[in-house]
């Protein structure tokens, strides 16, 4: 993929598997990035790495998310910026 620069690209697992479904309205990855979201403090890439060890910890390494990016400036999310 030609991506712009300062981009993020997550994959909620690897290449060739199938991510969990879940059992809410999210997805496994979906429900540790929301969760991830309201740490305070954290840039993007810690966001993205806290929810991939969540995933993993929950499945027991079953499923593994990986992220790609082309070198970004810090950025933080506040609770202003999301949405409710």
């Amino acid at each position: 993929m030609d991506a712009p620069k300062a981009t993020i690209i997550a994959y909620a697992t690897g290449p060739g598997s199938v991510a969990a479904d879940g059992a809410g309205r999210n997805g496994l990855f979906t429900k540790h990035l929301l969760s991830a979201f309201k740490a305070p403090g954290l840039d993007i890439q810690r966001i993205f790495n806290r929810a991939g060890m969540g995933v993993m910890e929950e499945t027991a390494e079953r499923q593994i998310p990986s992220t790609s990016n082309i070198p970004i400036p810090d950025y933080s999310l506040t609770a202003q910026s999301l949405p409710p």
